[in-house]
């Protein structure tokens, strides 16, 4: 199989949107990239193909909701529309309303995806639930248990919520916040959690609902 070096994914499997969308990065300086001792600003491609391989299980369930707090310039977005199934959709809620627009804009032929300037605090749990929830920049600095329910309420049972931005263990933290996500998704009653690695300096917490 064939692989581009920079994109890290099938020379024909880019999503349609990414392009647009690393445009958008780099104006907004939001690099999907992993700087020396800082966190990428931007989904990196290996949380990417994550994103979209969970997106896809939208396929069995219809009209399945797919969540994401934190749009930024658009890169996760990209990714979870890839593998977004036809009668799936995607809201993604960003509290920078320049970056909104941009990214409103950018996605705008794409019916299935509707981009919400807010905080994640005023988005109605979806009818039945979200199957997905990627909870990126959106949820920072509110991953504390008084907030717990408030984010697992969002999922349908069975639904799959995602935080990226951690470093494997062994690794240095980089984010204050790496040790909050790991307690809510082991510590939590309701979920069932793994920590993926992605890249040696990189790894994501997976978590089902399952009650």
């Amino acid at each position: 199989m064939e692989t581009t070096p920079m994109s890290g994914v099938t020379a024909t499997g880019e999503p349609v949107h990414l392009a647009g969308a690393l445009e958008l990065a780099a104006r907004f300086d939001l690099p999907p990239v992993r700087p020396e001792n800082r966190v990428p600003t931007s989904c990196l491609p290996g949380v990417g193909q994550l994103l979209a391989t969970l997106a896809a299980s939208t396929s069995v369930r219809p009209e399945a909701v797919v969540l994401e707090f934190g749009t930024g310039a658009g890169v996760g977005t990209a990714w979870l529309t890839h593998g977004l199934a036809p009668g799936a959709r995607l809201i993604t809620v960003e509290a920078e309303a320049e970056r909104a627009a941009a990214v409103r804009a950018l996605f705008a032929g794409e019916p299935r995806v509707s981009v919400v300037h807010s905080d994640w605090h005023t988005v109605e749990p979806p009818r039945g639930g979200a199957c997905l929830l990627f909870a990126d920049a959106g949820l920072r600095h509110e991953i504390h248990p008084p907030a717990w329910d408030e984010i697992v309420d969002l999922l349908d049972i069975g639904g799959l919520l995602v935080f990226d931005d951690l470093t494997p263990p062994g690794g240095p933290t980089l984010l204050d916040n790496e040790e909050d996500k790991r307690r809510f998704v082991f510590g939590h009653p309701r979920l069932r959690g793994v920590e993926v690695a992605v890249s040696a300096e990189s790894s994501v917490l997976v978590a089902a609902r399952h009650a």
